[in-house]
């Protein structure tokens, strides 16, 4: 009798381990759903803005058949300078990435059209009022997109990304048209216009 329970628990354990394995089987062959990695940044400024220490400004013109350019404009009071350079003056770091993707039947796509990063180092005593630059993004005619733009301050460690449509469906829409300011010959940020 004793032995007939020893065989018994023998079988009843190794078929505990066969519907493991076999469980283990099942689970790795199906399809798994990819999550995306949870963000490393804080996107509450999309619902605070004044929880972000930058607040970059952005304008976006298409200005080849096969690119467009996005304008950015930062104010020096929003960077940390400090004199920990080769130079010992005081500058800033300032990086901007960039990912642009389609839409498509009203989707964002997942496949990144473009994408780039770029570091700005800014030197205090030649910014003025504010730092301009522009970038150049890649876009087709006919099309539509969604460009992501992670705009950090190196030296503080913090930054903010923004999100920018970009509408090359037909020659009329706003961004086909470049104003630019009549004092700096710069791109002109605001979306209003006085007389």
């Amino acid at each position: 009798m004793v032995k007939m329970t020893g065989k018994l628990s023998l079988r009843i354990f190794l078929a505990g381990v066969a519907v493991c394995y076999l469980l283990i089987v099942l689970v790795s062959c199906t399809r798994k759903v990819v999550q995306p990695a949870p963000a490393d940044r804080n996107m509450s400024f999309l619902y605070n803005p004044s929880s972000s220490p930058l607040h970059p400004e952005f304008t976006v013109y298409h200005e080849g058949r096969d690119y467009s350019r996005l304008y950015l404009k930062v104010y020096p009071s929003e960077l940390l300078f400090n004199q920990a350079n080769k130079e010992g003056t005081f500058q800033s770091r300032l990086q901007v990435r960039f990912e642009i993707r389609e839409i498509i039947e009203g989707r964002e796509s997942e496949m990144i059209t473009d994408s780039s990063t770029i570091i700005y180092t800014l030197k205090m005593d030649e910014i003025k009022n504010a730092f301009i630059a522009s970038i150049k993004v890649k876009s087709e005619m006919g099309r539509k997109y969604m460009l992501q733009v992670f705009t950090d301050d190196l030296l503080r460690n913090k930054g903010t990304a923004n999100y920018i449509p970009l509408d090359r469906s037909s020659m009329s829409t706003a961004q086909n048209f470049k104003v630019l300011s009549a004092t700096t010959g710069s791109p002109v940020f605001n979306k209003v216009f006085h007389s």
